[in-house]
């Protein structure tokens, strides 16, 4: 729950499916948005297992948001 609105980096496409790193860590993940290529940001959604569910990151998304 911590991972909880942190954002990750890509390290493998999200189509919708791939593997980002948080915080020195490679997590499963699953795109909420549509397909992201590796080096993008995302933002963390939800986790389920061993998973999370993101979405795309925009600089302009209010940091609140990112809150939950």
């Amino acid at each position: 729950e911590s991972l909880l609105g942190k954002l990750g980096e890509v390290v493998r496409d999200l189509t919708p499916e791939g593997q980002i790193l948080v915080e020195g860590e490679l997590w499963k993940a699953l795109s909420l948005g549509g397909p992201v290529e590796k080096g993008q940001k995302v933002l963390i959604r939800k986790v389920e297992g061993m998973k999370v569910l993101v979405e795309p990151w925009r600089e302009e998304t209010p940091a609140k948001q990112r809150e939950g």
